[in-house]
Formats: structure tokens, sequence, C-alpha cells
């Protein structure tokens, strides 16, 4: 018995067991093709999640890394006015 699934395909296994496998046992190579189908299925859905939980991982970290150069640009523009200040006291206090 040969199977195959294709890791980005959506159609079904393609898969090939031999005649003899087929009349020997019947219900055993059923049940291998069903586990195989089965075992794939959850592999490609294991891989979707993962890749889900990594975009969401993502966004939330742009999000984050935005906020913090808002943040960022505040306090420098903060720290701008401040020395402005600070220069406009010192131009007065050395007169």
């Amino acid at each position: 018995m040969i199977a195959a699934q294709q890791p980005s395909s959506s159609s079904a296994t393609t898969h090939y067991t031999s005649s003899r496998l087929r009349r020997d046992a019947p219900d055993d190579t059923l049940s291998l093709i069903n586990n195989f189908q089965v075992l794939t299925s959850n592999l490609l859905t294991a891989k979707r999640e993962e890749a889900l939980q990594l975009a969401k991982k993502l966004a939330e970290a742009e999000r984050q890394a935005e906020a913090s150069r808002v943040a960022l640009e505040e306090k420098m523009a903060e720290i701008a006015r401040k020395d402005e200040l600070i220069a406009q006291y010192e131009s007065r206090t050395f007169l």
C-alpha cells in the first residue's frame, strides 16, 4: 500500500493498494487508509492553527511596537519642550 497527501492540498488522499492486500485484509486496509487520512487531516489542521496563532502574536507585537513608538515620540516632544524652557530660563538669568 502507498498513500500520499500533498501538504498544501485540500483534496483527498491519494493511495494505491494492491489487489492482493485488499483481498487478504480488506478491513485492515480500510483502517490503514482511514487512519492515514485522519493523521494528515490533523497535521494540516495543526499547521493552520499554528499559523493563525503566529499571525495573532505578530499582530499583537506590531500593535505594541506602534504604541511604544507613539509613547517615545510623546516623550521626545516633552523633552524638547523642557529643553526649550531651560534655554529660555538660562538666557534670562544670565543677562
